[in-house]
Order: structure tokens, then sequence, then C-alpha cells
């Protein structure tokens, strides 16, 4: 709940602060402090506060009466005087500003706390009355059917500015002629005249509407499709006293029929030509009864048509699935990228991936659907090669490390058998360890190719050679 902001207005220092401790003690903000009228405007225009607490009495040139005037007819934001004066002037003087309170010096801090709730309490049923006035003002501002009242004979008694401005007939120039006159209609199809409403309701009894393609002929001959009813009115003793007619034109509401119907064929045309399949479907049982090509297609049938009537979702969703997935709907209204498996007319299995919404009111699904099976296989293909990457990456980096091990024992391998004769004991070993590193060597070829990194061939390498180069 926000904190109230009360500005306070009190050119003696002393007590404004006594005022503002008192106010913070109770739970209010004091968004500022005021020593002027001048200095309060300025204020209430910076800060807008809830409730201002005003003195009457300030030492400048404007008052607290006519400070309190201002922020009312300028902000519209609510006063409780402070004043040690009680006076009949000055009290007829305050009132005219409509203050929500007084508050009469001294005063305890109670006093002060009932007269601040009290003034916000009928500040906020003074901004809701004057919000309800408003709306009610809009309503009726708002409506703008034409009314002609008659009494019991038919003869005009009243006619309001909408129904002037269809007929063409001025409510003085229309007081006392005869409705058929004044409100002249035909059948826009047959052009036949249309029974008098007066006599129709009369002889019904009944509050009655006029039937449809009935046209208005106004004053200067112009024509004007309307749709209007009529109602009788009783006096106390139940006998028809008058007539009122209500109507208006639907000009706009053809236009607005015309503008729906190319809506709709829009819509039409970008339902079928969609890319992804659309569908609506029954809560029920899961019968399409709405759908596209693109989901025929999907789903292996060769017309919407032959979908529609064989096509349901309960048979080809396993029940417990289609269970979660309703559940899912019921609790959130919406489901959006499901994954689904389902199977084609012609048995092949497509995984599918489906938004859709629930209409419980009028019990069914609409949604979409999208064949990722080709996705998913072209993922899947991705994904092994990826994994086939990583092991190469691997296998490389170990080759790498295993090659400079076996460099290291070739060598120093080398260079033993340099200082050995062949007829040492050793001598053998000696070279087996070499034929042995050749085929890690190898080995370390292999893994990486597999790397992507290529092979590298070790041979034995003089070291004086190279340092001589």
């Amino acid at each position: 709940m926000t904190e109230t902001r009360i500005l306070v207005v009190e050119d003696e220092g002393i007590i404004a602060k006594d005022i503002q401790k008192s106010l913070q003690n109770l739970g209010y903000h004091v968004s500022s402090i005021a020593s002027s009228g001048e200095e309060a405007i300025k204020k209430a225009e910076e800060d807008r506060p809830d409730l201002v607490l005003m003195d009457i009495v300030l030492k400048n040139e404007m008052d607290g009466i006519e400070t309190a005037g201002q922020l009312r007819s300028r902000f519209n934001i609510p006063v409780i005087y402070l004043t040690a004066y009680t006076d009949k002037k000055t009290l007829e003087r305050a009132k005219v500003t409509e203050p929500l309170g007084y508050i009469v010096k001294p005063f305890q801090e109670r006093e002060l706390h009932t007269a601040v709730e009290m003034a916000l309490y009928k500040s906020r049923m003074e901004n809701k009355l004057k919000e309800r006035e408003k709306w009610l003002s809009t309503i009726l501002k708002s409506i703008g059917d034409a009314v002609i009242v008659t009494d019991a004979e038919g003869r005009v008694k009243f006619l309001n500015n909408i129904a002037s401005s269809l007929t063409g007939w001025e409510n003085a120039d229309a007081l006392g002629k005869p409705l058929k006159n004044i409100f002249k209609i035909i059948n826009e199809k047959t052009r036949q005249q249309v029974e008098d409403p007066v006599s129709k309701v009369i002889r019904k009894g009944v509050v009655l509407g006029m039937a449809n393609h009935t046209v208005l002929i106004a004053r200067d001959g112009t024509e004007i499709p309307i749709d209007d009813s009529g109602a009788p009115i009783l006096d106390d003793n139940g006998n028809i006293s008058g007539i009122v007619l209500v109507f208006h034109d639907i000009i706009e509401r053809r236009k607005s029929d015309k503008a729906l119907e190319e809506s709709e064929k829009r819509y039409r045309s970008l339902y079928e030509n969609a890319l992804a399949g659309l569908y609506r479907s029954r809560i029920s049982d899961g019968k399409i009864i709405m759908a596209n090509q693109i989901t025929a297609d999907i789903l292996g049938y060769d017309s919407t048509e032959e979908l529609i009537r064989e096509f349901v979702f309960s048979k080809v969703y396993a029940p417990e699935k289609r269970s979660n997935f309703l559940q899912r709907l019921e609790k959130y209204g919406t489901v959006s990228d499901l994954e689904i498996q389902f199977t084609r007319k012609d048995g092949k299995k497509v995984d599918l991936l489906i938004s859709a919404r629930l209409y419980p009111e009028d019990d069914y699904i609409e949604g979409a659907m999208t064949d990722v099976t080709e996705t998913k296989r072209l993922e899947a293909k991705l994904q092994e090669a990826q994994k086939m990457e990583s092991i190469g990456t691997l296998a490389g980096g170990i080759a790498h490390d295993f090659n400079n091990l076996l460099m290291v024992i070739q060598g120093y391998a080398s260079l033993i058998l340099n200082d050995l004769e062949s007829t040492h004991p050793n001598y053998a070993r000696l070279q087996y360890i070499e034929n042995q590193v050749k085929s890690g060597a190898e080995l370390t070829a292999q893994l990486l190719g597999l790397a992507g990194g290529g092979k590298y061939k070790l041979e034995s390498t003089d070291l004086n050679e190279i340092v001589k180069k």
C-alpha cells in the first residue's frame, strides 16, 4: 500500500516541525513544508501530495484560503484547514474552497489523526463519485440511437436529435403529425411499404422489432437502412398511452459486415496457405473438425475432407499421453512446441512439434503442427559427427603426447646403439626396443589420422648432420 503524502503549509517553523513529527508518528509521509502560499503551490505542483494541511493565516499576501482555492482548482488536492480563528466570517470564506476538514489550534495528535483519516476517506469517496459520474456521463453521451415518442393515436410527441438527423424532421415541425408522415419505411428488397409500427405495437401490445431489410425514407428522399424496435407506453391501469420507437442506421454495420467478410476471406487464405499444419479438434474425443491441407499432408491424407472424416487424435495417440496433454492444456491454457510422435495413415511414424490453445467453453482445441522428422534425423547425424569429432580431438591430443614419449625413447635407444658393438649382449635388446617404438609410431599415426591431424613418420636422425646444417 502506498504511503500517504502530506504537504504542511505553516509559516511558524516550530509549529510546522511539530506537525511534521506528529504526522510521522502516525505513519504518514510529509512530502514537504511550505511557509507561504506561493511556496505551497510550487511544492504541490512538484510533489502532488495526497493531502494538504493548510494554516488559514499566512504572513505573505496570499493567505491560506486563497492558496487552498488554487490548490483545489489547479491540482484537485484536498485541504484540511489549521486555524486558531473560528469566527463566522473566516469560516464563510473558507467553506467556498470546499475543505475536507478543520483542525482548531492547539490540537492533540489524536485529533490530527482523526481529521486526516476522515479527510482521506472523503477524498477517496469524492474521487470515486466523480469517476462514477464521469462514467455515467460517457455512457449517456455515447448512446447513438434515435428515439421517437407518439401518443396512443400515433401522433408524434417527441424526437431526439438523432431521430431528427435521420428523418430530416425537426422536433418542432414533427410535433402532432402522424408518425407515418415522419417515419416512412419500406422493405429494401420488395420496395413495398412496411406496416406502420405504431399500429403494429398497439395491435400486439408488446415490444416488437422491425423486419430485416427495413429502409427509412428521410424527408429529402434519402434512403437509410435501419434496425428498429417499438414498445408500448402503459399507464397505471395498463392501457397503452403511447409508443416509443427506437432505431438506428446500420450503414456502418453493413460496412463492418462487409469488412468482416473480407477479413474472413483473407484469414481463410492465410489458413489454407500457411506453412504449418493448422487444425481445430474437439476436446471430448479429439476428432478434427477443421484443418488446412498441410495438416492432411503431414498425417498422410489426400484431402482435408478425408482427414476430417477419418482422423481422430484419440485413436492414434496413447490414452495416457493424450490425458497428460489435456491436463497441461487445462492447467496452462496453452502448450508450446510439444514433441509428439504420431502414426500416419500409411503407417509411417512422424515426429511432430505441436502448439495448441484450449477453448473449454466451446469444446475445442486450436493448434499448429510441424513435421520435424527430417530435422531430427539431420540433428542425429550432426550429433554423431560432433561426437566423432570430439573423439578425434581427444585421440589427437593423446597421440601427440605419446609421440613425444616415443621420440625420446627412440633417441636414447639410437644413441646407446651407436656406442655398442653388434656383439654386445644388449645390442639385440636395443634393436627390439627400436622396433617396438616403430610399431608404437604406426599406432600414433593412426590416431593422428583419426584426429584429422595427418600422420608422422619416425626415422633415425643423425644429430651431428642436423647441427652441421
